[in-house]
């Protein structure tokens, strides 16, 4: 069976939020979270984090959009690289 959904959703909870103030793209992709437009959040976050490669706070923010939208897949790996970076 497939735990992708089940990593994804462990990984989510044990990231802490990270990095600087939202910039105004953030802040799009963050209400858009909030009021449950995912793809729409998930398109938001991947424009901030073509301007912050290295942001752990927008790949946690991609994690969060991606799984909320059920795409755990691609959740997935927004959840794990933070953690990377950490490390």
């Amino acid at each position: 069976m497939d735990n992708t959904k089940d990593r994804a959703g462990a990984l989510l909870h044990r990231l802490d939020r990270a990095g600087p103030p939202p910039d105004p793209t953030m802040r799009l992709g963050r209400d858009a979270l909030a009021a449950g437009r995912f793809d729409q959040a998930i398109t938001h976050y991947t424009k901030a984090l073509k301007a912050q490669p290295t942001n752990p706070g927008i790949m946690l923010n991609l994690c969060i959009a991606n799984y909320s939208a059920a795409h755990y897949p691609q959740a997935l790996p927004w959840c794990e690289t933070p953690q990377r970076l950490r490390r």
